[in-house]
Parts: C-alpha cells; sequence; structure tokens
C-alpha cells in the first residue's frame, strides 16, 4: 500500500464523518472506495483489462448516481467527477495518456476531488445546521452555504428526467 492510498483511505474516512447527515453521501463514498479497492485490486492481481474495469465500475458508480441520486447540485457535480474518470480511463485505452503514471496521478487527482466535495457538503450542512437565511447577504455562513451548493438544495426540474 502507497501513502497516496493512505491519504485517500484517510479522506474517505473523514468524508463520511462530515457528510453522515448528508443523504447518500455515505453510500456514494463507499461505492467510490469499493470501486478503488476492487480496480486496485484487479490492476495488481495481473488480471487482463484493468483499465477497462475500473471504467466499468465508474459507468456503474454514474448510472447509480443518476437513478438513485436525489437531485442535489453536490451530487450532479460528484457524478461530473467520476464521468471525469470515465473519460480518463478511456483515454489512457485509447492511447492519449501516454504513461501509467500521469494517468494514475490524474485519476487521484479527481478522487480528492470528489471526498474533498463530499467534505464541503458534509461542513455546509453542518454549519448550515438547518437554518434558512433571510437575506442573501446576512453572514457568512449564508455565503459558505451558496458557494459550495449544499444543504441539499435541487436541481431545476428539466435537468432530470421525469
Amino acid at each position: 500500500m502507497e501513502w497516496y492510498h493512505e491519504v485517500l483511505a484517510a479522506m474517505a474516512i473523514i468524508a463520511v464523518i462530515l457528510a453522515w447527515r448528508v443523504p447518500n453521501a455515505v453510500l456514494w463514498v463507499g461505492l467510490g472506495t469499493l470501486s478503488f479497492v476492487t480496480s486496485a485490486w484487479w490492476h495488481n492481481a495481473g488480471f487482463p483489462y484493468g483499465t477497462l474495469y475500473g471504467a466499468a465500475t465508474n459507468l456503474a458508480i454514474c448510472f447509480a448516481i443518476y437513478k438513485y441520486g436525489k437531485d442535489t447540485r453536490w451530487e450532479g457535480k460528484l457524478m461530473s467527477g467520476f464521468i471525469l474518470m470515465l473519460l480518463l480511463d478511456l483515454l489512457y485505452v485509447c492511447g492519449a495518456i501516454k504513461t501509467q503514471y500521469i494517468f494514475a496521478v490524474s485519476l487521484e487527482v479527481v478522487n480528492a476531488y470528489c471526498l474533498l466535495l463530499i467534505w464541503a457538503t458534509g461542513v455546509a450542512e453542518r454549519i448550515g445546521n438547518g437554518r434558512g437565511f433571510s437575506h442573501p447577504y446576512r453572514d457568512i455562513l449564508g455565503s459558505f452555504n451558496r458557494a459550495v451548493f449544499a444543504e441539499r438544495k435541487e436541481y431545476p426540474k428539466w435537468w432530470r428526467h421525469p
């Protein structure tokens, strides 16, 4: 286990702690962790098509977020992160990303982004503590909540399927 695996594991644990009360946050952290662990295991075991296996797990998580997500902005951004990982997988398979090192680093950066997004959502949920802001610029907490699109704000109805 490399140092960056330990960092991502610690980030995942912190994300679960911070976003415990956010609906589906723990589920998405768990599925992302499962995808990361099984993809790393597949690659380290020497099985063929390791990158395609990783792409398949990222695609499965995208479908899960699309189907079972709560139509919130942070879940939409999280799905964008998994779509970006899927794109990186496909670029590596097609040869556009030349080295395995660049491919691995770029995937870890996107993984860290997804975990930091869940951190920010959990922190904003805890800071907001369910209270509404009477004026859009009343205090710094309102600005923070608007900045990270927390408090489970929904997308417009036209954005998702019926």
